[in-house]
């Protein structure tokens, strides 16, 4: 699992709070260009393999040369989970 911070939030590493779980790790990874293929609904295998072939064929359409595995990734809502005071009581 990963969590990704961007300096655009005003977040830094250097700002963030130390995790409670030793197994977690903060780390900078240095800055890149990435392609992404932005969906909504559920999840499933096939509509992954789908929306993957759909990004590959845009970035193949581009001009542009994919150098490494796609990632997937997702994004709840914090509203989602209500507020952070909530999920500490």
């Amino acid at each position: 699992m990963a969590f990704h911070i961007s300096d655009a939030s005003g977040a830094y590493l250097e700002t963030l709070p130390e995790p409670l779980d030793s197994r977690v790790e903060l780390k900078k990874v240095p800055e890149h260009l990435m392609a992404a293929l932005k969906y909504s609904g559920s999840w499933s295998k096939s509509r992954y393999e789908e929306k993957k072939k759909q990004l590959r064929e845009w970035i193949e359409k581009k001009g542009l040369k994919q150098i490494g595995e796609p990632i997937f990734a997702r994004y709840n809502s914090l509203s989602r989970y209500g507020s952070y005071a909530e999920m500490k009581s």
